[in-house]
């Protein structure tokens, strides 16, 4: 029965959600359910019945797998999925400079940004110290490294302090931001991660722990003490009572 148009939804909540629809803001998983079978579940769920369907350049990629990525490739650029996954570039899914050369040949753009506003630059600065070797291939073939900022904020991501030490010695500044998301800073991204060894040398070098992020105004360490409810991540609560303690003790 169709509700009127003025209805007290407090009295009525299972009548309005069976019209609206429910999701509750949870992101947990099934405890025994591992990554890939929740994957193959939801692919059921969108009508790809077909395991085989739900496998082939992509997981070749991700998997660094290149004798498979070269024989999935064999029939050339009509083997490559169309449109892309998120909209964006194959590359960032790419795990060897094999396959960073073997998705140029076939003419994958080395630069087009998914819908979160990914390059393959960024994707593979996020990778840590593994992502160097493909950043090296794609500048070799004329494409720009992203400003120090966007740098800064990918070393963070990718957990790699080597990179993130080497930034700050050519004074990039460990208050970098990002350009779009919520222009977090780098100390944003690390309190997220519950990295605390990162927070700690960002702090050190002059991170300000009281910085807000421009979409949620929010402070690093309110981003921990929220991962801890998004992620589950328990060294997010580390690093919130970490910077929480440095706030407390009035540190800038």
């Amino acid at each position: 029965m169709p509700l009127p148009s003025r209805c007290p939804i407090l009295r009525h909540k299972d009548r309005v959600r069976r019209i609206l629809g429910y999701l509750p803001q949870e992101f947990g998983m099934y405890p025994k359910v591992t990554a890939e079978e929740m994957l193959d579940h939801f692919a059921t769920l969108k009508g790809i019945h077909d395991r085989r369907a739900r496998r082939g350049v992509v997981e070749a990629l991700l998997l660094g797998d290149d004798a498979a990525l070269d024989a999935l490739l064999a029939t050339g650029a009509e083997a490559l999925p169309s449109p892309p996954p998120n909209d964006g570039s194959l590359l960032i899914f790419a795990r060897t400079p094999f396959a960073v050369e073997r998705l140029l040949a076939l003419g994958v753009s080395p630069d087009a940004a998914d819908r979160w506003g990914a390059t393959p630059m960024t994707a593979f600065h996020r990778l840590g110290p593994r992502g160097r070797p493909l950043v090296a291939r794609l500048n070799a073939h004329g494409v720009p490294v992203p400003p120090a900022d966007s740098v800064m904020l990918a070393a963070v991501d990718g957990r790699d302090r080597e990179m993130v030490v080497r930034l700050l010695g050519l004074g990039v500044s460990p208050n970098a931001r990002a350009t779009a998301q919520s222009r977090q800073t780098a100390l944003h991204n690390a309190a997220w991660n519950g990295d605390l060894p990162m927070v700690r040398l960002l702090v050190e070098a002059g991170a300000d722990v009281e910085a807000r992020d421009e979409e949620h105004d929010a402070t690093p360490q309110v981003w921990a003490e929220t991962a801890v409810e998004v992620t589950r991540n328990p060294d997010c609560a580390a690093v919130a009572r970490y910077l929480a303690g440095l706030v407390r003790d009035g540190r800038p």
